[in-house]
């Protein structure tokens, strides 16, 4: 059997390939790193979109105050509202800002990798 990690073209590109006698198989080389504008991008969505929990909360607080609804229903829905639902999705902006940060640093992380 014979390892090679030199394409049919004749260039070196993280494939290997497994000739045997009746069996040809190719296998992808294992590679590690990132594409730091890549992890830029993906580090300013989750930024973005925790910042639109923000202004959703605000929007939603908003229109229910100025909904017009009386009785108990309207009573414990506003009372879930600023109870639970918010602090919910108060925890999805943490969540979103914190994985937006891990991000970034990852891409800070690679630069100082590539640059060294």
């Amino acid at each position: 059997m014979v390892l090679s990690a030199v394409d049919s073209y004749g260039d070196l590109n993280g494939i290997a390939t497994v000739v045997a006698p009746t069996t040809r198989r190719t296998f992808r080389m294992a590679q590690i790193g990132a594409d730091v504008e890549q992890l830029d991008r993906l580090g300013a969505k989750f930024k973005e979109k925790a910042a639109e929990i923000t202004q959703m909360q605000a929007q939603i607080s908003s229109q229910l105050t100025n909904t017009w609804w009386k009785g108990a229903d309207a009573d414990k829905f506003r009372a879930q509202w600023e109870g639970d639902m918010r602090s919910q999705l108060t925890k999805l902006k943490t969540l979103l800002e914190a994985t937006a940060q891990v991000v970034v640093r990852q891409a800070s992380d690679q630069r100082a990798v590539s640059q060294n």
